[in-house]
């Protein structure tokens, strides 16, 4: 998350958000995203930024869960 440049404060939410197991990460040259999925699986389950995370739903179908004031609102808060 250094490199993406995540605000520190909204780091713990990323944590809470995305998790906790075995996957592969990928930040594409120039973007603004971390792309993560789990080991084994062919979908990319969540796309990691820095005010955000998208959770992948179903086919072409994100859910967005932002980051707000250190808080975590929206589907996906925990």
């Amino acid at each position: 998350m250094d490199v993406l440049q995540v605000p520190s404060e909204n780091r713990r939410l990323v944590h809470a958000v995305v998790p906790d197991g075995d996957a592969e990460f990928w930040i594409p040259l120039k973007s603004a995203y971390i792309a993560v999925r789990p080991t084994g699986e062919r979908t990319i389950r969540y796309f990691v930024n820095r005010r955000f995370v998208d959770h992948h739903v179903g086919p072409s179908r994100y859910e967005r869960t932002e980051f707000v004031e250190g808080e975590a609102v929206g589907p996906f808060q925990r």
